[in-house]
């Protein structure tokens, strides 16, 4: 019975990882062309946790595998550039209105409004 114990316990542990946030690329909302060099910061409960800049082809990621125990923590990306207004994704809502398609998860387009 212990010996079963000790095989199941690493089992949960690691069970309780999963992806938050999402990669994708973001557009000009007028010209619907690629936007490089838009910062991408990923938070984490509230928490800056990794940033990236989308490259020539407006291609970026917002995205981090984790663990999840008790929870998945709460992901949220604040897109920022110069001459465009920032944007704010909360991937709880953001989920709920897309109905949770994971085909989105490395598939966003968002579009960025100049200012």
């Amino acid at each position: 019975m212990m010996k079963q114990l000790v095989y199941l316990i690493p089992m949960f542990l690691t069970a309780c990882e999963g992806i938050v946030g999402g990669d994708g690329t973001v557009i000009d909302k007028v010209s619907k062309e690629p936007i490089e060099g838009v910062q991408v910061i990923l938070y984490l409960d509230g928490h800056p946790h990794d940033t990236s800049i989308s490259d020539s082809l407006g291609q970026f990621r917002g995205s981090e595998f984790v663990g999840c125990v008790p929870d998945c923590p709460k992901a949220t990306i604040k897109l920022t550039k110069p001459r465009y207004k920032s944007k704010v994704i909360d991937f709880e809502e953001f989920w709920k209105e897309n109905a949770f398609d994971p085909s989105l998860r490395d598939n966003l387009t968002v579009e960025m409004e100049g200012s």
